[in-house]
């Protein structure tokens, strides 16, 4: 049974905290002072490294206890095996109490506490000598833990455990250790040992509620440089980022944990307060104060005293942590404050490529993990300062690169990772490119926006420092470019220019990179999408299902622009029913048709016409009005029919919750069906099938 061996020595206590949901806002937190989370991590990961070397299976990241026991029998370790089957009986009840929504009877609380009496007997008889004794020591320790025994713990570690050799088992004693401390009231002990530890959640849960410019103010009277203070600072500050991007940024706190709401005068005070601690010289770290000083400053303040402050924290002593921080701060608000120009952008250009030198130095050997702090102060700096900078500077393209930029790095991070040619994940066939925060924004555009664009890249950018930067990092793709500026002009109706640039955007690069192929590969935009629905079930939708020989985009504009020049020059008599097959093609091409992917690149029940794009399906209509002057009756049917499709105005509003139907009498999609019913009463022998067929219809004309 694989486990995972959790000893959190704030197990039972419910830690009051926001509820867990994802929104990409990008309001990352910039200040970070706190080195947590490693020495106790570090106990765990050696731990796990131990198991391995036991066992022989390196790839083993969770406690397995039937592993363990399979490697004691072939080693005849009967030593082990008593212990693992301990181990394991603890972990059934840890994980109980961690992970149970129940309350526990208090029969139920009766057996754990036998059971766990008779586990630390077992402990207790095996932690006096032995090659096992600290992690029977540790065993016993985590049995007093969730039996609520402090004391016995306390007593333990003071008397017998803080004598052991250095291990990663006297650290997991210790931290417990810690817990007992809090929760005997010892809890400015318990403090320096969490904050030594690294322990973030039980600093959180002992000060969660003394996080208070007034707690952090009695911290720093008891000991200026008490090592929970960086920690307290460190929570200051990022809760009031979260008040500042509530307020000015709209911004909110989903997914993030142990949220306090600050006011502006608390944050003043604290701002106040900072400044006193440097000028009084009594901190080994005036790094770290002078930088919360100027982040208070830049958030409530003059943002131009900021700069200046930040500028003074980044020349003052700390911790190579804090001193870090000092320049993380400079740069973020150098790059809001100052004014753009030859020095900013030789300034942006240093501080972008400092701030990526160390976040690839804060990874890990095998780490493929890309995001950590500097990617999201990185991905702050673009959102909230840069593009809107740029933008209101008259530099929209730059803005596009440093988005590209920042889409690019953790794809290329990636790449370099798994040791890729190509761009798409070898883990997913579904390409990445289209569903990115800068095709987003490529595809808002409108075609001239992004031709500017394009041309940016082709020159190299302006010939600045920052420029220079960009280019090493953006997207270089004519065919990924060009094929979106062609959808853009299909957007609009300008076939020519669809056609200009579709043309050299190959069927190997449709195949290759885009999810929209399988759909493109197996539809069709003259089929009346009235009559027939082109349905495809999910196998048929998966990459690969299905290839191009041919760009439809390029086929569709090269079809449209010469069906409309034939429509403009045709007579009266011919005009309906090249209208007709000219609506037919808007139809598809539209957010409603099958054939949407001719000017989307995705489609969904909330979908609905473009900034940029003509509306298509009110396009098809006035067409549609043309074609009734079709002579033919078998036309002049389809012409109706089609009209009565068209999902404009719905002739109808149905609200499944309260089970009640409103009827739209003034709609256009009502007057629609009123003559397509009008039309099948009068020619009832004539009308054909999938007229009298129609549950619309029929629903229609109950009321009607």
């Amino acid at each position: 049974m694989k486990r995972s061996i959790i000893i959190s020595l704030m197990v039972s206590l419910a830690v009051k905290a926001s509820a867990c949901a994802f929104e990409e806002s990008h309001n990352n937190y910039i200040f970070s002072v706190y080195q947590g989370c490693d020495l106790l991590d570090h106990a765990y990961e050696q731990t796990m490294k131990n198991w391995q070397q036991y066992t022989g299976n390196q790839e083993m990241t969770w406690f397995d206890a039937d592993a363990v026991r399979q490697a004691a029998r072939k080693k005849g370790d009967q030593a082990m095996l008593n212990y693992v089957d301990q181990l394991d009986k603890y972990l059934d009840i840890s994980n109980s109490v961690a992970y149970s929504w129940d309350y526990p009877s208090k029969e139920e609380l009766a057996e754990r506490r036998a059971k766990l009496l008779a586990i630390r007997q077992y402990a207790m008889q095996h932690y006096a000598a032995g090659n096992l004794r600290q992690q029977h020591a540790l065993l016993y320790m985590r049995c007093n833990m969730l039996m609520e025994e402090h004391q016995e713990n306390i007593s333990y570690w003071e008397k017998t455990a803080t004598k052991f050799a250095d291990s990663p088992y006297r650290v997991l004693m210790r931290n417990i250790y810690a817990g007992a401390l809090y929760h005997s009231g010892r809890t400015e002990e318990s403090g320096r040992i969490f904050a030594e530890h690294g322990d973030t959640q039980s600093l959180y849960t002992q000060f969660y509620e003394g996080r208070s410019f007034e707690a952090i103010k009695r911290e720093y009277q008891r000991d200026h440089n008490s090592l929970v203070l960086p920690f307290l600072v460190e929570d200051f500050a990022k809760n009031a980022q979260e008040a500042y991007d509530s307020e000015y940024l709209k911004t909110g706190t989903e997914g993030k944990l142990f949220i306090r709401d600050l006011t502006k005068e608390e944050c003043r005070q604290m701002q106040l307060f900072a400044h006193q601690v440097v000028k009084d010289k009594k901190t080994k770290d005036p790094a770290l104060w002078k930088a919360l000083e100027a982040w208070l400053i830049y958030l409530f303040g003059d943002r131009q005293e900021a700069l200046k402050t930040i500028e003074q924290a980044a020349t003052m002593k700390g911790t190579e942590y804090t001193k870090a921080n000092a320049q993380v701060l400079l740069s973020y608000i150098r790059a809001d404050v100052m004014p753009l120009g030859p020095d900013y952008y030789k300034q942006l250009a240093s501080d972008l490529e400092w701030m990526e030198q160390k976040a690839d130095a804060n990874r890990t050997q095998h780490d493929n993990y890309y995001q950590n702090f500097y990617t999201g102060v990185f991905d702050r700096m673009v959102h909230q300062v840069l593009m809107k900078k740029f933008t209101d500077g008259g530099q929209p393209n730059v803005a596009t690169a440093l988005l590209g930029a920042y889409d690019e790095m953790p794809k290329q991070f990636m790449w370099k990772q798994q040791g890729q040619q190509g761009r798409t994940d070898p883990q997913s066939p579904w390409s990445q490119d289209y569903s990115s925060e800068l095709f987003e924004h490529l595809q808002a555009m409108t075609a001239e926006e992004l031709q500017s664009y394009l041309a940016y890249l082709h020159r190299g950018g302006e010939g600045t420092p920052l420029d220079e930067w960009l280019m090493k990092r953006v997207r270089h793709d004519d065919a990924f470019y060009e094929e979106v500026i062609g959808t853009l002009y299909i957007r609009q109706a300008n076939w020519q220019q669809a056609v200009n640039h579709l043309q050299g955007v190959t069927p190997e690069f449709i195949n290759r990179n885009m999810n929209i192929t399988p759909f493109m590969a197996q539809r069709s935009y003259t089929v009346e999408p009235w009559l027939k629905r082109q349905r495809l079930n999910g196998s048929q939708q998966q990459p690969g299902a299905a290839f191009v020989t041919a760009s439809q985009k390029l086929q569709f504009a090269k079809d449209m622009m010469q069906m409309e020049a034939q429509y403009r020059m045709a007579s009266q008599t011919q005009r309906p029913q090249l209208a007709y097959n000219l609506a037919v093609r808007y139809m598809q091409a539209s957010y409603a048709g099958d054939c949407w992917y001719l000017t989307h690149y995705g489609t969904g029940v909330y979908d609905s016409t473009l900034d940029n794009e003509i509306d298509m399906v009110a396009k098809a209509k006035e067409l549609l009005e043309v074609a009734q002057g079709v002579s033919d009756f078998k036309q002049k049917e389809k012409v109706l029919f089609a009209l009565a499709y068209l999902p404009i105005e719905p002739w109808r509003e149905v609200d499944y919750w309260n089970d009640r139907v409103t009827v739209n009498r003034s709609s256009q999609q009502y007057k629609a069906l009123a003559r397509l019913a009008d039309f099948e009463r009068r020619n009832a022998a004539r009308t054909s099938r999938y007229v009298s067929r129609c549950d619309v219809l029929k629903q229609f004309m109950k009321q009607y």
